[in-house]
Protein backbone atom coordinates (compact mmCIF):
# COMPACT_ATOMS: atom_id res chain seq x y z
CA UNK A 1 0.00 0.00 0.00
CA UNK A 2 1.11 3.47 -0.56
CA UNK A 3 0.82 6.28 1.15
CA UNK A 4 -1.39 9.29 -0.62
CA UNK A 5 -1.40 13.02 1.04
CA UNK A 6 -4.23 14.93 0.46
CA UNK A 7 -3.79 18.86 0.09
CA UNK A 8 -6.69 21.19 0.00
CA UNK A 9 -6.37 24.58 -1.21
CA UNK A 10 -9.20 26.27 2.04
CA UNK A 11 -12.04 24.27 2.67
CA UNK A 12 -12.53 23.45 -0.72
CA UNK A 13 -13.10 19.21 -1.05
CA UNK A 14 -13.87 19.47 -4.33
CA UNK A 15 -10.46 20.49 -5.30
CA UNK A 16 -8.42 18.27 -3.59
CA UNK A 17 -5.06 16.77 -4.82
CA UNK A 18 -3.66 13.63 -4.31
CA UNK A 19 0.09 13.02 -4.56
CA UNK A 20 1.66 9.45 -3.76
CA UNK A 21 4.18 9.37 -1.56
CA UNK A 22 6.91 7.36 -2.56
CA UNK A 23 9.41 6.06 -5.10
CA UNK A 24 8.87 7.28 -8.79
CA UNK A 25 10.68 5.22 -11.24
CA UNK A 26 10.14 7.99 -14.32
CA UNK A 27 11.54 10.54 -11.82
CA UNK A 28 14.75 8.23 -11.95
CA UNK A 29 15.07 7.95 -15.21
CA UNK A 30 14.13 11.70 -16.70
CA UNK A 31 14.32 13.87 -13.34
CA UNK A 32 14.49 16.99 -15.21
CA UNK A 33 11.89 16.28 -17.15
CA UNK A 34 9.85 14.55 -14.31
CA UNK A 35 10.54 18.02 -12.84
CA UNK A 36 9.07 20.03 -15.42
CA UNK A 37 6.13 17.94 -15.79
CA UNK A 38 4.97 18.71 -12.59
CA UNK A 39 6.37 22.72 -12.75
CA UNK A 40 9.20 22.09 -10.12
CA UNK A 41 10.60 25.00 -12.57
CA UNK A 42 13.74 26.22 -9.90
CA UNK A 43 14.11 22.56 -9.06
CA UNK A 44 14.64 21.37 -12.84
CA UNK A 45 16.88 24.32 -13.40
CA UNK A 46 19.04 23.23 -10.65
CA UNK A 47 19.47 19.66 -11.79
CA UNK A 48 19.94 21.13 -15.46
CA UNK A 49 23.02 23.87 -14.01
CA UNK A 50 24.15 21.01 -12.18
CA UNK A 51 24.41 18.71 -15.02
CA UNK A 52 25.77 21.47 -17.42
CA UNK A 53 28.60 22.02 -14.60
CA UNK A 54 29.60 18.32 -14.25
CA UNK A 55 29.52 17.86 -18.01
CA UNK A 56 32.40 21.28 -17.90
CA UNK A 57 34.27 19.63 -15.32
CA UNK A 58 34.30 15.80 -16.46
CA UNK A 59 35.72 17.49 -20.03
CA UNK A 60 38.06 20.05 -18.41
CA UNK A 61 39.48 17.27 -15.66
CA UNK A 62 39.09 14.72 -18.42
CA UNK A 63 36.73 12.47 -16.33
CA UNK A 64 33.35 11.24 -17.90
CA UNK A 65 32.85 9.17 -15.12
CA UNK A 66 31.77 12.69 -13.08
CA UNK A 67 29.15 13.39 -15.46
CA UNK A 68 27.44 9.39 -14.57
CA UNK A 69 27.76 9.94 -11.15
CA UNK A 70 26.15 13.58 -11.12
CA UNK A 71 23.42 12.34 -13.19
CA UNK A 72 22.70 8.99 -11.14
CA UNK A 73 23.21 10.73 -7.42
CA UNK A 74 20.88 13.20 -9.07
CA UNK A 75 18.43 10.97 -10.11
CA UNK A 76 18.14 9.19 -7.20
CA UNK A 77 17.56 11.94 -5.03
CA UNK A 78 14.34 13.26 -7.64
CA UNK A 79 13.32 9.50 -7.26
CA UNK A 80 13.26 9.71 -3.42
CA UNK A 81 11.73 13.06 -2.72
CA UNK A 82 10.01 14.58 -5.87
CA UNK A 83 7.00 14.14 -4.26
CA UNK A 84 7.96 16.56 -1.02
CA UNK A 85 9.41 18.74 -3.47
CA UNK A 86 5.73 19.00 -4.85
CA UNK A 87 4.41 19.29 -1.52
CA UNK A 88 6.23 21.97 -0.62
CA UNK A 89 5.92 24.11 -3.78
CA UNK A 90 1.79 23.43 -3.26
CA UNK A 91 2.44 24.69 0.10
CA UNK A 92 3.75 27.86 -0.83
CA UNK A 93 1.34 28.60 -3.24
CA UNK A 94 -1.33 28.37 -0.49
CA UNK A 95 -2.40 24.47 -0.30
CA UNK A 96 -2.90 22.56 3.39
CA UNK A 97 -2.05 19.19 3.90
CA UNK A 98 -5.80 17.82 4.44
CA UNK A 99 -5.25 14.03 5.71
CA UNK A 100 -2.70 10.95 4.66
CA UNK A 101 -4.74 8.12 3.61
CA UNK A 102 -2.89 4.40 2.55
CA UNK A 103 -4.47 2.57 -0.77
CA UNK A 104 -3.41 0.56 -3.29
CA UNK A 105 -3.87 3.56 -5.65
CA UNK A 106 -4.86 6.83 -6.15
CA UNK A 107 -8.96 5.85 -7.17
CA UNK A 108 -8.99 3.57 -3.77
CA UNK A 109 -7.05 6.62 -2.16
CA UNK A 110 -10.13 9.16 -3.44
CA UNK A 111 -12.66 6.72 -2.16
CA UNK A 112 -11.67 6.47 1.22
CA UNK A 113 -10.78 9.88 1.77
CA UNK A 114 -14.33 10.62 0.16
CA UNK A 115 -15.89 8.70 2.11
CA UNK A 116 -14.39 9.42 5.65
CA UNK A 117 -15.92 13.13 4.79
CA UNK A 118 -19.63 14.65 6.50
CA UNK A 119 -22.23 13.76 3.96
CA UNK A 120 -21.98 17.97 2.64
CA UNK A 121 -18.43 17.80 2.01
CA UNK A 122 -18.98 14.50 0.13
CA UNK A 123 -21.64 15.73 -1.90
CA UNK A 124 -19.79 18.18 -3.21
CA UNK A 125 -16.90 16.53 -4.17
CA UNK A 126 -16.29 15.25 -7.84
CA UNK A 127 -15.77 11.32 -7.30
CA UNK A 128 -18.58 9.15 -7.72
CA UNK A 129 -17.30 7.77 -3.82
CA UNK A 130 -20.90 6.39 -3.19
CA UNK A 131 -20.50 4.04 -6.83
CA UNK A 132 -17.89 2.43 -5.64
CA UNK A 133 -19.22 2.06 -2.08
CA UNK A 134 -17.99 4.44 0.30
CA UNK A 135 -16.48 3.73 3.80
CA UNK A 136 -18.44 4.58 7.08
CA UNK A 137 -15.30 5.32 8.98
CA UNK A 138 -12.45 7.67 8.63
CA UNK A 139 -10.32 4.58 9.71
CA UNK A 140 -7.80 4.87 6.38
CA UNK A 141 -7.95 8.84 7.04
CA UNK A 142 -5.70 10.06 9.16
CA UNK A 143 -5.80 13.93 10.37
CA UNK A 144 -2.94 16.53 8.84
CA UNK A 145 0.15 17.14 10.93
CA UNK A 146 -0.12 19.99 12.30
Amino acid sequence: MARYLVMQKGDDAAGAQFIRDAFSVPALVVPHIWLLFYRQWLAAAAVIGVLVLASLAAWHFSAPLLVLGADAIISVYVALEGSVLRIATMERDGWQEAAVVEADNVRDAEIRYFGALPEQAAQQAPVLASAFGRTSSNAFAFPARN
